[in-house]
């Protein structure tokens, strides 16, 4: 009878799984009218991230468990959109709303800036920017970011942009969950921490398990020795 109950258990647990797989690839083809596999996909790699961190390298089974989530959240539900943006004219992408403000440049000796001044649900302005560095001649393209915990939003300005420009074009980058990848480094090093310096009232791993304990029983004592 045990060995049934302990089947039945696993069976449950295999077809737990295949039916999420399974809702999850009606969603999405519901939502896209695209037949994908790929969620089986990224359920492999979350349960390779999570043995190389929990038996490969022995992490604590909840930081390790938070990180695989985290990042496989992370990049397989990144959305991503390219938005001309004209000054003074909100745009909307992804539940979310784009203003440019303005595109201008600032110069250093080593260095040559262009920054557009994107205002973000009408809360706080972010300037993703291109630089050119004059010696080596190479742009390099620096993203500007706003972290959440529901998700990140990255903002980064295409080439082509030039001071006092009228529009700009942005390329917006959607990733969920992306913080909960510092949240579940952050509980290791914690845990590492906790572990590397005990506290006094923690028992240390080289003191007796059981230390003897005095009595007046002559029979005890005798049993003792």
């Amino acid at each position: 009878m045990n060995e049934i109950w302990q089947f039945a258990l696993l069976g449950l647990g295999a077809g737990a799984i295949y039916a999420l797989l399974a809702q999850g690839l009606v969603l999405i083809y519901k939502g896209t009218g695209v037949l994908n596999f790929a969620q089986g996909a990224f359920a492999m790699v979350a349960a390779y991230v999570f043995f190389e961190l929990r038996v490969q390298n022995e992490w604590a089974t909840l930081p390790a468990f938070v990180i695989a989530v985290a990042l496989v959240a992370s990049n397989s539900y990144t959305r991503s959109a390219t938005i001309v943006l004209p000054v003074g004219e909100a745009r909307e992408a992804f539940g979310h709303s784009f203003q440019l403000q303005q595109v201008r440049e600032v110069t250093t000796p080593r260095t040559r800036v262009v920054k557009a001044d994107v205002l973000l649900d009408s809360d706080q302005v972010y300037a993703p920017a291109n630089t050119k560095y004059l010696l080596q001649g190479i742009d390099v393209g620096t993203p500007s970011v706003r972290t959440g915990l529901r998700g990140d939003v990255y903002l980064t300005l295409e080439p082509g942009a030039t001071p006092g420009a009228t529009e700009a074009t942005i390329r917006v980058f959607i990733k969920p969950l992306t913080v909960w990848l510092w949240i579940g480094g952050a509980l290791m090093v914690i845990g590492t921490l906790l572990a590397a310096f005990p506290g006094k009232r923690r028992r240390r791993p080289t003191d007796p398990v059981s230390a003897p304990v005095a009595t007046d029983d002559p029979e005890l004592v005798e049993a003792a020795t």
